[in-house]
């Protein structure tokens, strides 16, 4: 009669019991939150996924900054025209520009043309509203 000596063979005198658990599973004793492994992307993957967003990211805002600007530009120059034409009727043409150092800080300011040179008629501040200046009370 011949022994099965295979490793393998429940006659073995060998002990190949092997214990299954999740710790095992995924790495023996180590911690599954340690991250010690390279990132999923390499630098330029990352570099290029962040200028993209970015470029998405303007692509939504730009848009609604123009048409605001847009709107601020046609609202400024109409206050501008209406506010000089009050203060002093003789004005020729009026001009609002947008300014960072202007006389009242950052926004839009009138300026207006008469026959006396340029003044400045009044700010209308970073976003323009229908002001009434300083003026004759009584024009007639």
């Amino acid at each position: 009669m011949s022994t099965n000596t295979s490793p393998l063979s429940p006659r073995s005198s060998q002990n190949w019991s092997v214990e299954f658990t999740v710790s095992n599973y995924y790495g023996g004793d180590r911690d599954r939150d340690d991250d010690d492994s390279k990132p999923l992307y390499g630098r330029g993957r990352r570099v290029l996924m962040r200028v993209i967003v970015l470029v998405c990211v303007g692509a939504l805002v730009a848009p609604g900054i123009a048409s605001a600007m847009s709107h601020y530009y046609v609202i400024a120059h109409t206050t501008c025209a209406r506010a000089a034409h009050y203060s002093d009727p003789a004005t020729q043409t009026t001009r609002a520009t947008f300014e960072i150092f202007g006389p009242g800080g950052i926004g839009w300011e009138c300026y207006a043309t008469s026959a006396s040179g340029e003044r400045h008629v009044v700010s209308l501040g970073m976003f323009p509203v229908d002001v009434v200046p300083d003026g004759p009370v009584n024009r007639a």
